[in-house]
C-alpha cells in the first residue's frame, strides 16, 4: 500500500493559503465589475457611431467617443494588472510549495 501524498499544513501555511484564497476571490469580483463596466462603454461606443451625424454635433461625438475610449484604455490596464497579480500569486506559490499539487 502506497503512503499516502497528503501533508497537514502549518498555520503559517494555511493563512498563506488563505491569502492566496482571499486574493483570488478579489481579484475575480474587480475582473467581473471591469469586464461588465467595459461591456457597457463599449455598446455606448458602437451606439453613439450610430447615431445620424445630425443627431449630435461632431465635436461631441468627438469627445464623447475620446471619453469613452480613454476609460475603456483604463479598464484594460486595470485588467493587466489583475493578470500580473495572478502570475506573481501563482509564482509565489510555486515557490513555496514547489510541485504540491492538491
Amino acid at each position: 500500500m502506497s503512503e499516502s501524498q497528503i501533508h497537514p499544513l502549518d498555520g503559517s501555511q494555511w493563512e498563506v493559503l488563505m491569502d492566496f484564497h482571499d486574493r483570488y476571490i478579489q481579484r475575480f469580483e474587480r475582473r467581473i465589475r471591469l469586464l461588465q463596466e467595459s461591456t457597457f462603454y463599449t455598446v455606448g461606443y458602437w451606439n453613439l457611431r450610430a447615431l445620424p451625424r445630425i443627431a449630435v454635433s461632431l465635436e461631441n461625438l468627438c469627445d464623447i467617443l475620446g471619453s469613452i475610449v480613454r476609460r475603456v484604455e483604463a479598464l484594460q490596464e486595470q485588467l493587466t494588472d489583475i493578470q500580473i497579480e495572478e502570475q506573481e500569486d501563482a509564482e509565489t506559490f510555486q515557490r513555496v510549495w514547489g510541485d504540491w499539487n492538491p
